[in-house]
């Protein structure tokens, strides 16, 4: 799978909050920068799990507090079962 994951992940969140990609920061906080709340979240992992065909565990969440922490998290997940 060749894809650029940090692209991706910011147009999802760009479609998801439908603001322009560009304002997609990597430090920016989701809850607190982005006002994803929890239906915000889970629209997101059903997106992940769209586009990259992996579930973001329940425990995993916790630990994403920025969008770089997705990014991070997709790339040491992508391929696993």
């Amino acid at each position: 799978m060749n894809i650029n994951i940090e692209e991706t992940v910011k147009g999802m969140f760009s479609e998801l909050l439908d603001i322009d990609c560009a304002k997609i920061k990597n430090d920016l906080l989701l809850i607190e920068d982005l006002a994803i709340d929890s239906f915000g979240f889970a629209e997101l992992s059903f997106i992940v799990k769209e586009k990259f065909n992996f579930e973001i565990s329940t425990e995993d969440t916790q630990g994403i507090k920025t969008v770089n922490d997705l990014i991070c998290y997709i790339k040491n997940n992508l391929g696993r079962e």
